[in-house]
């Protein structure tokens, strides 16, 4: 079983926890001894070497290169059991005749006669240019069809990192040492093999913990899968957290060294959201970068910030669809932090940010973008469209939420104002009777009467926030439609690309296309990508079709893109765009809130559900803002039983709504936490149980909330 450590809890940024991948069980698999050479970064050096390692016990250590103690490959390495039984050989450069002596003796001897594996004692610092290997053995005695387990900790600790990295060092950014945030809670690598050893059984509980909680559910495998292989991209190196507490993140990361296309991109970031609930402290902390560090005096944000905060910004500018974006996010960031000091500290830079949209994209004031709008496709587009002004409007109307709650009326006012002239406009000027379209005079770089699969991206974050049709249903369900109809496709073959980027799909992959022009009217000069398939795109629209009721087709997107990363042709955690581990894929997230019917506003402590796959028996993963664990959900004849149980953390609820059938007019139910009964109204509303209990309640780790209801 191999398994890494992310951060404790799912709400907490403390290092320590583990968060494993697979299903648990022991794995018989061939064993090689072999050299290991850490890079620089580990992953982040394409010339993957070191050229020495301190070694932390037992091996004298001198820089024998010359290299200062602020060199990015200045750092420790350790390699460790907590287990007896053990033999070690420190220090060994030629794996022959270690092999050897593991065959013949079935051990590692420490101070062999051998000359590559000097005593403990004795050992030199490796020559200038070269380094010692180590290897340990845990001797374990098994009788037929019995079972051992042995545990080795690999453990590092490079405090040295510098930004710009390698591969991208704008003119006038120096570079500058900006650290690891690891540095500050260990001093070196022993030191975080000492914290995992007295930690190691309540890591190990509390990753299996994790795993259970995601993997035990009535939902499809390869659904779950989805959002549980793009959890990596948080753990690669397309994400990083400095030593001032910082954490950012690139577009995706790149093989030869660092990431691609800095930094906290936030038009290629709208799509995320699997940080925001899993780690929503470390989400806050990208919009307080975004929106405290890097507003311009005007209110515009740039689409990428610089590393460290207070570096010199150079070259980026305000994009229509981040700008919108960061107002959602704001929004977001709020519902899940628990109370209102997010929103408090931060409602003038949002109120800024909303302002300057539209004075930048909506000059006539008529709730419809109509300005040159630079967006995530790397092209300005003209004229009004749904694709940015669906954003918009979703915009607008997060920020008369956020208004409101800060007790700014004159501003909810206004915002309430251009949404319902945009909105109203839209529905009468871009829908063609099967979906919507882009009106200019320019058509370069934009998609005229073609199909866009972005082109109700805005409806999509509407639902995530419970903020209501931001465009007439009946439009966004058969634009939904459309876009399955016209622009997936069940195999490449047959099809080819016009384009000169990658298509990220081939043979008989199935795939989504970005946009495609079943109506003619292609334009000469059209949007870029239109022939790629993007998996941040294919989870959007298909958690989009799963909140709109068109289940079987989200589904079939989904297992689509996960099947062309099953393993055989693409790694199945590396789910690739412009780079590695792409963020944008973290969309997959917004999966499991439609399949739920999730939403959940921790300021008030409100926490709902709806579920829209297998409503009958349902069990799926939920979080909230401090605690996380699983929801399900069982009816049988005119009752229904629900339950919360929490696995890590704490859950803090003052009120639950919960879809109810069809045929319910009313409902009557009552609560406990465990065995205890608790307070709780229970009314009928909106076709769901409104369950209001006498709280906030806490529900801790290990208990359990059941909702008996009735009709």
């Amino acid at each position: 079983q191999a398994w890494n450590k992310i951060v404790d809890e799912l709400t907490k940024a403390d290092p320590m926890t583990p968060v494993g991948f697979g299903n648990g069980r022991a794995m018989r698999v061939p064993v090689e001894l072999a050299t290991v050479r850490p890079g620089v970064d580990l992953v982040r050096q394409r010339d993957n070497a070191l050229g020495l390692i301190a070694k932390l016990a037992g091996v004298s250590y001198q820089p024998a290169v010359g290299r200062p103690a602020t060199a990015p490959s200045f750092g420790t390495l350790c390699l460790a059991t907590p287990d007896v039984g053990c033999s070690a050989e420190i220090a060994w450069t030629d794996r022959d005749p270690t092999l050897r002596r593991f065959a013949d003796h079935g051990t590692m001897t420490v101070g062999g006669a051998d000359e590559h594996t000097p005593r403990m004692d004795a050992t030199p610092t490796s020559p200038a240019g070269q380094t010692w290997n180590a290897a340990i053995c845990r001797q374990i005695a098994l009788d037929a069809e019995q079972s051992g387990e042995a545990t080795f900790i690999v453990a590092w600790h490079f405090p040295n990192q510098y930004y710009p990295q390698q591969n991208y060092r704008p003119a006038g950014n120096t570079a500058a040492l900006v650290g690891n945030m690891y540095a500050n809670w260990f001093p070196d690598a022993m030191g975080v093999v000492r914290q995992v050893m007295v930690d190691l059984d309540r890591l190990r509980r509390q990753t299996y913990a994790f795993r259970d909680s995601l993997f035990n559910t009535t939902l499809p495998q390869y659904f779950v899968d989805a959002m549980a292989a793009n959890v990596s991209i948080i753990r690669s190196p397309t994400c990083f957290w400095i030593k001032d507490g910082t954490f950012y993140g690139f577009e995706g990361c790149n093989p030869k060294g660092g990431g691609c296309c800095p930094m906290n991109c936030n038009h290629v970031w709208n799509y995320e959201q699997t940080l925001a609930k899993l780690w929503p402290a470390l989400e806050r902390n990208m919009r307080v970068t975004e929106l405290k560090h890097h507003q311009m005096d005007d209110g515009g944000l740039h689409h990428r910030v610089s590393v460290p905060r207070d570096n010199p910004h150079k070259g980026a500018i305000a994009v229509a669809d981040g700008q919108c974006g960061a107002v959602l996010k704001a929004y977001r960031e709020h519902l899940q932090s628990g109370d209102r000091r997010f929103l408090d500290d931060h409602w003038r830079y949002i109120r800024k940010a909303m302002d300057y949209a539209i004075a930048a994209w909506d000059k006539d004031a008529d709730g419809v973008m109509d300005q040159p709008q630079f967006n995530t496709y790397d092209r300005v587009i003209f004229g009004k469209n749904t694709f940015v002004s669906s954003l918009y409007l979703a915009a607008l109307r997060a920020a008369e939420e956020m208004a409101r709650l800060s007790h700014d009326e004159n501003a909810a006012k206004r915002y309430r104002g251009l949404f319902e002239k945009g909105r109203d406009q839209i529905a009468t000027t871009l829908f063609n009777g099967e979906y919507y379209i882009q009106i200019t005079d320019n058509l370069v770089g934009g998609y005229g009467t073609g199909c866009f699969s972005d082109q109700v991206v805005g409806q999509w974050w509407a639902r995530i926030l419970n903020l209501g049709d931001v465009l007439p249903v009946e439009q966004v369900h058969s634009a939904l439609a459309a876009i399955f109809k016209h622009n997936w496709l069940w195999t490449q073959e047959g099809f080819v690309g016009t384009q000169r980027f990658q298509q990220f799909a081939d043979g008989t992959d199935k795939s989504l296309l970005v946009c495609t022009w079943p109506r003619g009217g292609r334009p000469e000069d059209p949007i870029l990508y239109r022939d790629e398939a993007w998996t941040g795109q294919e989870y959007q629209v298909a958690a989009h079709k799963i909140y709109e009721g068109q289940v079987d087709e989200g589904l079939t997107i989904v297992r689509g893109a996960r099947e062309r990363y099953d393993g055989l042709k693409r790694s199945p955690w590396n789910e690739i765009e412009c780079g590695d581990y792409y963020a944008r894929a973290m969309s997959a997230w917004s999966l499991l809130l439609a399949a739920q019917g999730y939403f959940h506003d921790g300021s008030v402590r409100k926490l709902w559900f709806n579920p829209r796959l297998a409503a009958d028996n349902h069990r799926s993963f939920f979080s909230t803002f401090d605690g996380w664990g699983t929801f399900s959900q069982k009816r049988h004849e005119r009752k229904q039983l629900n339950v919360l149980a929490v696995a890590g953390g704490r859950c803090e609820l003052s009120e639950l709504r919960l879809g109810l059938p069809a045929e319910a007019t009313s409902v009557t139910g009552t609560a406990k936490i465990g065995d205890r009964p608790i307070m709780a109204t229970v009314s009928f509303e909106a076709a769901s149980a409104l369950v209001k209990l006498d709280g906030p309640i806490k529900i801790a780790a290990g208990e359990t909330l059941e909702l008996e209801l009735s009709w």
